[in-house]
């Protein structure tokens, strides 16, 4: 179930944030979902602007695409790296099945979102010395 969901501030401390709830449901419970999908929203608006979260994504995720680059130069079957911050994804020459099933049978979940790329998308809160240990994998 999605929630696309909507947040602008209006006033000095007021956040108004709006989702919609694309399954039917009465209208009561459909309210419950939308008042907690939009405190969910407001959480996370919170914890991105106000208690640094967006900082700590502008300095990991730099590093993360660096070591990516440093990994495309000793393997040649990566033809290529792209993304932006921590999500990014590696082009491949081969077919990137195996690739994400052996990533898998070493503890690191990637997804294979076309024939021949992977694609890595961690957890924002992920610390460099965990994308070191992803990346080596």
């Amino acid at each position: 179930m999605t929630h696309p969901v909507l947040a602008a501030t209006a006033a000095a401390g007021v956040r108004l944030c709006y989702a919609e709830n694309w399954v039917y449901a009465p209208p009561i419970q459909r309210a419950r979902r939308l008042l907690v999908a939009c405190r969910a929203a407001v959480y996370f608006l919170e914890q991105l602007m106000d208690k640094g979260l967006l900082d700590h994504v502008k300095t990991v995720g730099p590093l993360f695409e660096r070591r990516l680059r440093t990994l495309a130069l000793k393997h040649p079957v990566i033809v290529d790296t792209r993304g932006v911050g921590l999500m990014q994804g590696l082009q491949l020459a081969i077919d990137a099945a195996p690739i994400v099933d052996t990533a898998r049978e070493r503890g690191l979940l990637v997804n294979r979102t076309n024939e021949k790329v992977v694609r890595m998308l961690p957890p924002l809160t992920i610390e460099a010395a965990d994308l070191d240990r992803a990346v080596d994998i």
